[in-house]
């Protein structure tokens, strides 16, 4: 992976990250289940990259309280790489995604940082 990253991809003019996922956020709630970045998502997808200068557990449990486990959030995970975790805000709209980053994440005790990707997507459709 690291060759294909920093080597073929680089040469290429790419230029990625390799990190590892690890603990994935779990509701609490007799039925929940877990909830990390990329498991179901709307067309409009904001997956952002947060560094810590805290748990990073702590912070993404208190980056799930702040939205109330409702949209836009749709997830979070620990990672180990230069960014402490992923989020991943999704909705119908790019506004819908869009503010939530700024207003919600970056004011969140312990976000040193965040680093943005946003996406559309069409709807997924099961092919005939």
């Amino acid at each position: 992976m690291q060759r294909l990253i920093y080597q073929d991809l680089w040469a290429e003019g790419v230029r990625c990250e390799h990190a590892v996922e690890g603990p994935v956020y779990m509701p609490q709630g007799v039925n929940a289940l877990p909830r990390g970045p990329k498991r179901r998502s709307p067309p409009f997808c904001a997956l952002v990259r947060v560094r810590t200068d805290d748990d990073p557990i702590a912070v993404m449990n208190e980056i799930a309280r702040r939205f109330g486990d409702d949209d836009p959030f749709q997830g979070a995970s620990v990672t180990f790489g230069s960014a402490d975790l992923l989020v991943e805000l999704a909705g119908d709209s790019l506004d819908a995604v869009r503010g939530p980053v700024l207003d919600v994440l970056r004011g969140t005790p312990g976000v040193v940082w965040t680093k943005t990707l946003f996406t559309y997507s069409e709807p997924w459709r099961a092919r005939p």
